[in-house]
């Protein structure tokens, strides 16, 4: 029984189609392109999606990148402290202080690995995407408005007033010449 419900349904929608005339096509079969090109979009981003997560790090290249290399740089900030106070003689009991020599390098480098990981999208692009995307600079031109003023007399006096317009907003200019009378 659903069967027959589907085709009469089919045989009464292209009837209406075809009864509908010409527009109706039209427009359907620019909804069908309107379709076609949101389904490709989403696969691309489906596979897009699919390469940014086989281009993502293991976990132990996260664990080595975020945990590792900082405490490694702690460490590197502690030795050359400890270094330091050697080389300048002293004897004294607290030679490292912790949050001086561990603590700074060790926040330093994981805030810019995580500065770096934001601008890659989590390590999957070689080139940085920036934090503030600037405006695009408008050319500007300087347009000089001339005006020639004949008194009775029949001297001429020439007047200039210097504008500055973006290229966006220039006005345009008719191809017809004006008559004059």
């Amino acid at each position: 029984m659903p069967a027959e419900l589907r085709q009469r349904k089919n045989k009464a929608a292209s009837g209406a189609d075809a009864a509908a005339g010409p527009d109706t096509t039209a427009s359907s079969s620019a909804f069908s392109q309107q379709q076609q090109t949101e389904r490709e979009r989403r696969n691309l981003d489906a596979a897009t999606e699919e390469v940014l997560r086989e281009k993502r790090p293991s976990f132990i290249g996260r664990f080595l990148l975020f945990i590792g290399l900082p405490t490694v740089m702690g460490f590197c900030g502690m030795l050359i402290s400890y270094l330091s106070h050697v080389a300048e003689g002293k004897s004294d009991a607290s030679l490292i202080d912790f949050d001086k020599d561990f603590v700074f390098p060790f926040m330093l480098t994981l805030v810019l690995i995580c500065i770096v990981g934001f601008q890659t999208t989590g390590f999957t692009r070689n080139e940085p995407k920036p934090f503030i995307a600037w405006p695009k600079v408008r050319r500007k031109r300087k347009v000089i408005h001339r005006r020639v003023i004949v008194d009775a007399d029949g001297n001429e006096r020439v007047e200039e007033v210097e504008a500055e317009q973006t290229a966006a907003a220039a006005p345009r200019r008719s191809r017809r010449t004006r008559k004059e009378d």
